[in-house]
């Protein structure tokens, strides 16, 4: 058998208790989940005092939870069971250490697989440490602020219509591209305010030509929607054409922090057969609020995949 582990951490300013309350409740849960989000009209049973857990979706699939082992405000273990859109099952542990007012909350997974399939290995543990984090950014804006400023609009099968940007290609690891992406975006700002001022709209954008987790390799450019332009560009800019097409659409509303939350329920609708990727052209994020105006809980960026 293939083993798999996960384990994520963050530090939540809050004591460990509040902390504790909100993950050993689960109906806390359908706020914070990193899953319910992309169903959030999913079937959700809870009983047994809010230690029993069971969830039916054409997204999220089929499954329960089960509190297992508890020792209040320092560790939570629940027995994990998938029926669909596979059978597995896990051990997921909760483990709080309290300092200064701040918890150190630490999410783990164990599981197996078969053997025939270690070669999904590091895919799943990487796929699942990317929920982890997310779910656990959710939970410390919960619980250090009593709300999350991360929301999903399903938009589904739209037109795009023939998009033009200048632009700038790059390559990097995906923790470079992380760092890295506001930095671009602020040079290529400033580029355009000196060269092409009178050109430009206020609509960003990503294309990802490639997003490779596992390889630990992104492709990608930003741009800024243009207008007509007829001089030369320098610095390594170019004209980018985004072609008309037909794509799959989700608009997130809200911090881009939590922006992860809107590509993994892409992901999941793409898994459960919503649409079919076109995979010869970029995957598209476009950033139609200007942040230095807008709200950071009204801020909306929408993800874009081709689509057959």
């Amino acid at each position: 058998m293939a083993r798999l582990f996960v384990s994520e951490s963050i530090i939540i300013h809050k004591p460990a208790k509040k902390i504790y309350d909100l993950i050993s409740d689960f109906y806390s849960w359908k706020s914070w989940s990193p899953w319910i989000n992309a169903e959030p009209n999913a079937e959700v049973t809870i009983s047994q005092g809010g230690k029993n857990y069971q969830w039916n979706g054409q997204i999220v699939g089929t499954g329960s939870m089960q509190h297992s082992e508890e020792i209040p405000n320092q560790k939570l273990e629940i027995n994990l069971q998938f029926l669909k859109p596979y059978k597995s099952k896990a051990l997921v542990i909760f483990e709080l250490t309290e300092s200064d007012k701040e918890t150190r909350l630490t999410w783990k997974m164990k599981s197996s697989l078969p053997w025939y399939l270690f070669w999904m290995k590091k895919r799943l543990e990487l796929f699942v440490s990317w929920d982890y984090r997310r779910g656990l950014k959710l939970l410390k804006d919960l619980a250090e602020l009593g709300k999350i400023d991360s929301n999903l609009d399903f938009i589904g099968i739209e037109d795009l219509p023939e998009i033009h940007i200048i632009g700038k290609r790059y390559q990097s690891t995906v923790d470079d591209f992380k760092n890295n992406i506001e930095k671009h975006f602020g040079e290529l700002f400033q580029y355009c305010q000196i060269n092409c001022k009178d050109s430009i709209q206020e609509i960003g954008y990503t294309l990802y030509h490639k997003f490779d987790l596992v390889k630990d390799h992104v492709d990608y450019t930003v741009g800024l929607a243009i207008n007509n332009l007829s001089q030369e560009l320098t610095q390594g800019y170019a004209i980018v054409k985004i072609p008309k097409s037909k794509v799959y659409s989700i608009t997130h509303v809200g911090k881009y922090e939590h922006l992860d939350n809107a590509w993994s329920a892409v992901m999941m609708h793409q898994n459960a057969k919503k649409f079919k990727r076109q995979k010869k052209s970029p995957d598209i994020e476009t950033y139609i609020d200007n942040p230095s105006n807008t709200p950071q809980k009204d801020i909306r960026t929408k993800i874009s995949i081709p689509a057959l």
